[in-house]
């Protein structure tokens, strides 16, 4: 069974050759023709981080205006036409910018265009920008009503209490209130055309055709990249218990330790090193503390490998009276994989869990485009996401254990809820 899951991912992934090439302004394209598809997904990645940012949230707040008036067209115009040309996003990550479309093959003409748009002429209408300062203000104030994005933060602020991974991509209320149109225009003329972009494209298109479209289409792009700022921080606060106070029936946990980021040789050991303590409802976590304990609401891991730094948090939802005994359940369960290597059925359950993810998330187009984009720019090379599948089957038990002696042993630790 377990073979025919791999087999089914690697004709997914690796079905077809990608072509990758430099474009005259630096911009690295990546194309994956797939025939009989009639349909091309377009993933635009911008390496263009938190660590870059002039103020918090600011470029969230470039990316919800894309859409909202450019040089050729205003908001009502350009939201007719997205609504008949297909579906189109733009978000902001921890460490770039992504813009995706996914349109019919005879529309990609119509996509690019717009895209040149949207990365060139974006105008920023101010009563635009004040629609969408009311909005985003609101989803900050919704966080206040959100526990575990409480909890989150209040444990980024204490991994990385001088690194700008410690701030929310939405910004604070203080910050976003203080961004003006101007400050936006800046950012967005130096940050956005500039040679740090990765386009990639899946789907049913001629690679050599395409190559041309893009170039003549990105000709405005400048020359010159924005330096890219460094940000080592200063040590986590290993050992702290921070308390947020929130009049809550329940108490949210977690405990977060630095882990691999993207490009370390231990990322993919820790992959499944998250899968087993608490990356399904089969993992250690789950089975100790809730099934067992009867400690948990809602248990498990999470493991984020981002640029520059990485964490993974344990994190549980717990009744009040159970706090203490559910924060040392975690502590416990980070110390026993230390201690005692996984079981040959704990790995293979991970394993197959990890794969059977990473084949649901290349199911569409656009997730597969936007794969080959990621690992290219943050600088696995878009190999890589046929690699994976591979490298991962090589993990033991014993690299499990190795991981969690290494990464699991200082932890800081928040609690959401009455005191």
């Amino acid at each position: 069974m377990r073979k025919l899951l791999v087999l089914t991912i690697f004709l997914l992934v690796a079905c077809s050759y990608v072509e990758k090439s430099e474009l005259e302004n630096g911009i690295t394209l990546l194309v994956k023709p797939l025939s009989g598809m009639g349909l091309v997904s377009i993933d635009v990645l911008i390496h263009d981080g938190l660590v870059d940012e002039s103020k918090p949230g600011i470029r969230n707040f470039i990316q919800s205006l894309l859409i909202k008036g450019t040089k050729s067209h205003n908001a009502t115009e350009l939201a007719l036409i997205l609504d008949e040309l297909g579906s189109f996003s733009a978000s902001a990550g921890e460490d770039y910018l992504e813009l995706q479309f996914k349109v019919e093959k005879e529309r990609l003409g119509e996509a690019l265009d717009l895209l040149r748009e949207f990365l060139l002429e974006a105008t920023f209408p101010r009563e635009e920008v004040e629609k969408e300062r009311v909005l985003i203000l609101e989803a900050i104030k919704a966080q206040e009503d959100n526990p575990v994005q409480l909890l989150k933060n209040g444990l980024f602020s204490q991994l990385y209490p001088n690194h700008a991974y410690r701030f929310s991509v939405l910004g604070s209320e203080e910050s976003i209130k203080a961004i003006s149109r101007e400050d936006l225009l800046s950012y967005y003329q130096e940050h956005y055309a500039t040679p740090r972009m990765t386009v990639s494209v899946v789907g049913e298109v001629d690679s050599e055709e395409l190559t041309k479209e893009i170039r003549e289409r990105t000709k405005g792009i400048s020359q010159k990249s924005p330096e890219q700022k460094k940000q080592e921080g200063s040590a986590a606060l290993i050992g702290k218990l921070g308390r947020r106070e929130k009049e809550i029936t329940d108490h949210w946990i977690g405990i977060a330790y630095a882990a691999p980021n993207v490009t370390s040789e231990d990322r993919v050991k820790m992959v499944l090193l998250n899968s087993v303590l608490g990356g399904s409802m089969g993992a250690r976590l789950f089975t100790n503390l809730r099934d067992k304990q009867g400690l948990a609401y809602q248990v498990g891991s999470s493991y984020a490998p981002l640029e520059y730094k990485g964490h993974i948090i344990l994190y549980i939802g717990t009744h009040p009276e159970n706090a203490k005994k559910a924060l040392k359940g975690l502590q416990l369960e980070a110390k026993n994989l230390s201690i005692e290597a996984p079981s040959q059925a704990e790995v293979e359950q991970a394993l197959n869990k990890t794969l059977g993810n990473f084949l649901l998330n290349h199911e569409s187009l656009m997730d597969q485009a936007a794969y080959l984009a990621r690992y290219e720019a943050l600088g696995l090379g878009f190999e890589y996401d046929e690699e994976f599948p591979k490298v991962l089957k090589k993990v033991t038990a014993a690299d499990i254990q190795a991981m969690a002696q290494k990464y699991l042993k200082n932890g800081t630790a928040f609690i959401v809820g009455k005191k």
